[in-house]
């Protein structure tokens, strides 16, 4: 019977990889995750990863879409946060794995770019989307 092959979790790959990387930086402590934060007021600045489709590269390899949204109250933080997280999942990408996953690239999708949240008027939104070429896990 032919090996079981089953897609990686990319958000979850992208999250472990940013919190690595967030503690080196000026956003040290940033909070990072699937959701929006339910708390208010909200931390004054989040990261929310998510996907957005994506497909097969080959019989191993995914290319799932991140999407990258970066909030702060100041709207260059915003800006600068998103274009971190990018950047981290690039030289992830270089390094060959993401989060724990092996990585054989990170394509830029989209670069940062100012798009208001209306489920958060407290804070300015940028968000940027990368692809990853994520290899499959056994069981």
């Amino acid at each position: 019977m032919p090996e079981l092959l089953i897609p990686a979790d990319p958000e979850v790959a992208a999250i472990v990889e940013l919190n690595a990387a967030f503690p080196e930086t000026r956003f040290a402590g940033v909070a990072v995750g699937t959701k929006l934060p339910t708390a208010d007021p909200k931390p004054p600045q989040f990261v929310r990863v998510t996907t957005a489709g994506g497909g097969e590269r080959d019989l191993v390899t995914d290319r799932p879409m991140l999407v990258l949204d970066g909030f702060a109250v100041r709207e260059q933080d915003a800006r600068d946060l998103t274009a971190l997280a990018l950047g981290i999942l690039q030289r992830a990408g270089r390094a060959g794995e993401l989060g724990g996953v092996p990585c054989y690239g990170v394509a830029v999708g989209g670069l940062p770019a100012n798009l208001p949240h209306s489920a958060v008027p407290t804070h300015f939104r940028f968000t940027a989307t990368a692809s990853a070429d994520l290899r499959r896990t056994t069981v």
